[in-house]
C-alpha cells in the first residue's frame, strides 16, 4: 500500500498583500505558459527583423524571490545585460542562455546560429556583438513604447557574480518572467529579473503600453475545450427580489429588469449578450452583438466574445 503524505502547506512561502498585487498583475498579462499579451507579439515580430523567421519566443513562467537567491542560482558560465529605466534607481537583469548568446551573436555575424562545441566565456568582440544586439532591440522597445515615463538604456554586460551583486541589495524581492527562446535548431532560454518596484512603477502607468489588454485569450481558452457538450443558454435580462418584496406582489403586479442587455428592433437584435453555461451557476460569457445583429443564413446570431466570467 502507497505511503500517503500531507502536503505541507504551512511551509509554503507566504506573500505581502502588495507581493500578490504584483503578482497578480503579472499573471493578469501571462495567465499560462504559451501565452503573452499583443505586446510581446508585436516585439517577437521586430526581433525576427534581425534574426530571421527562425527566431520564436515563447513564455514559459513567472516567479518571486530575492536578488540573492537570483544569483546563487546561475550557472557557473552565465551572461547577463544589465539594462536602465531612466529616471528609475532600479535595473533589470537580462539572463540568456550561454549557449543561446553564441548562436545569436554567430546569427549577428552573419552565419547560421552555431554554438560552439566546448562551454567557454564570451570574448571581448562577441561581448560588443551582444551589446550591439541589445541596443537595438532597446530601440524597439522605445518605439513600441513611445509613451512610457522612462527611456531603456544599455549600462553593461555581465559575466561575474560580483558585478550583479553591486547592483542591488541581497534581500531586494524581484519578479522573474521566463521565456523559452528557439534560433533554427538551437533552443534555449531568457530570463528577465525585474525589481518589484519596476514592476509597481510599470503597472500605474499601463496606458504607456502597446495594448497589454488580453481579450484574445479568453477566445482560445473556449476554443480549447470546444469538443465538450453542454447546455448554453443566452439571458435577455435580470431581476432580483427580496424575501420581503415577493411576498408583497400580487397576480398581475410588473416587475421591472433591473439588468438588461440586448435589444430588439424589428428582425434585429443589438447590444450586449450574456451567455450561461450549463445550468447558469458555473459561470457566463459576455460579448457583444456582431455587424447590425441580423440573423445569419442558418438564423444564428455572430457574438464577439469580449470576457469569461467563472463563478
Amino acid at each position: 500500500m502507497a505511503n500517503i503524505q500531507p502536503f505541507p502547506f504551512a511551509k509554503l512561502k507566504k506573500l505581502t498583500k502588495k507581493e500578490a498585487e504584483i503578482f497578480s498583475r503579472l499573471a493578469k498579462y501571462f495567465p499560462a505558459p504559451g501565452l503573452a499579451p499583443v505586446f510581446v507579439e508585436k516585439l517577437l515580430e521586430s526581433i525576427k527583423k534581425h534574426l530571421g523567421p527562425g527566431f520564436q519566443l515563447r513564455y514559459e513562467s513567472v516567479f518571486e524571490a530575492d536578488h540573492e537567491k537570483f544569483i546563487a542560482g546561475l550557472p557557473s558560465l552565465f551572461v547577463c545585460l544589465v539594462v536602465s529605466l531612466t529616471p528609475l534607481p532600479e535595473k533589470v537583469i537580462i539572463e540568456l542562455d550561454s549557449d543561446f548568446s553564441f548562436a545569436l551573436i554567430d546569427k549577428m555575424l552573419g552565419g547560421e546560429g552555431a554554438v560552439p562545441r566546448l562551454s567557454r566565456p564570451l570574448t571581448k568582440l562577441e561581448e560588443g556583438v551582444l551589446q550591439f544586439f541589445c541596443i537595438k532591440i532597446l530601440k524597439e522597445l522605445t518605439d513600441l513604447m513611445k509613451q512610457a515615463p522612462f527611456k531603456f538604456r544599455f549600462d553593461k554586460i555581465a559575466t561575474e557574480p560580483l558585478t550583479l551583486e553591486s547592483l542591488s541589495d541581497a534581500n531586494q524581492p524581484m519578479m522573474f518572467l521566463t521565456f523559452r527562446l528557439w534560433l533554427g535548431e538551437v533552443e534555449g532560454y531568457v530570463r528577465l529579473a525585474i525589481p518589484q518596484a519596476i514592476i509597481s512603477a510599470l503597472s500605474s502607468d499601463q496606458e504607456s503600453f502597446v495594448d497589454l489588454r488580453i481579450p484574445q485569450f479568453e477566445s482560445r481558452r473556449v476554443g480549447a475545450f470546444d469538443h465538450f457538450r453542454t447546455i448554453l443558454w443566452g439571458e435577455v435580462g435580470r431581476v432580483t427580489l427580496s424575501v420581503a418584496e415577493l411576498k408583497q406582489l400580487d397576480r398581475g403586479d410588473i416587475i421591472l429588469f433591473d439588468e438588461s442587455y440586448p435589444t430588439l428592433s424589428g428582425n434585429h437584435v443589438q447590444g450586449r449578450l450574456r451567455l450561461r453555461v450549463g445550468e447558469g451557476d458555473a459561470g457566463a460569457i459576455e460579448g457583444t452583438i456582431a455587424g447590425e445583429g441580423a440573423p445569419q443564413p442558418s438564423g444564428t446570431l455572430k457574438v464577439n466574445l469580449e470576457r469569461v466570467i467563472l463563478s
